[in-house]
């Protein structure tokens, strides 16, 4: 059976489970509340937007707008609680305007990861592009790879020897980051030293005595 052109499976779950073989299309898990979702390919775009609970794993990639509010409406109206597992590639706008929950995303993610992000924690393993945490005002990011740049909205708050996320550790150096200013966030930016010490540079001059590996 073809399901890239189903939508909105699993709109407004509360409980259960439903399982996919195969890809699908659009608004997966959109405003689910209890219950799990398991695709056993790709998604579309809109994955477990405005979801409050309940778990969705990915073992292909999605699209934009993973967890995320809709276009238009204010920050904090995207995802509030649950887990999103994405162990392929998302693409941009991850995590927008989201107030909680977790979303993970196993390898790469395009632009704008945690744009207007309330609350919450996304993980992202591989790279990331640009404008990634812009006008975050809470939550906290992890960027385990290279990142497309960082924002001078960001100031730089300390390094780390390694990082905890959701039961999941890496053992390198961090840079921490606190942002978005511009929306006077207290949001977390947790960036790989190491994979970006030509961006990082600048901003490392600025903390006392640090030594680039």
């Amino acid at each position: 059976m073809v399901l890239e052109k189903i939508r909105y499976l699993g709109y407004k779950m509360n409980g259960g489970k439903i399982t996919i073989e195969g890809n699908v299309g659009h608004l997966i898990g959109y405003k689910m509340v209890k219950g799990s979702i398991v695709v056993k390919g790709s998604t579309g775009n809109w994955l477990g937007a405005k979801m409050k609970g309940g778990s969705i794993e990915v073992f292909g990639n999605a699209g934009n707008f993973v967890g995320a509010k809709l276009l238009g409406e204010k920050p904090g109206k995207g995802m509030k609680d649950g887990t999103i597992i994405i162990h392929g590639n998302a693409g941009s706008y991850i995590g927008l305007g989201m107030k909680g929950g977790t979303i993970i995303i196993e390898n790469n993610a395009g632009n704008m990861v945690g744009g207007y992000m309330v609350g919450g924690l996304i993980l992202v393993q591989g790279s990331c592009g640009d404008f990634i945490g812009a006008r975050m005002s809470g939550g906290r990011i992890v960027a385990c790879n290279k990142i497309g740049g960082v924002l001078p909205s960001f100031y730089i708050d300390s390094i780390v020897g390694e990082i905890r996320a959701r039961g999941r550790v890496f053992k390198k150096p961090f840079a921490l980051f606190i942002g978005d200013i511009l929306s006077s966030g207290r949001g977390t930016l947790a960036i790989a030293l190491e994979e970006n010490k030509t961006i990082l540079q600048p901003f490392l001059k600025l903390v006392e005595e640090v030594k680039i590996p």
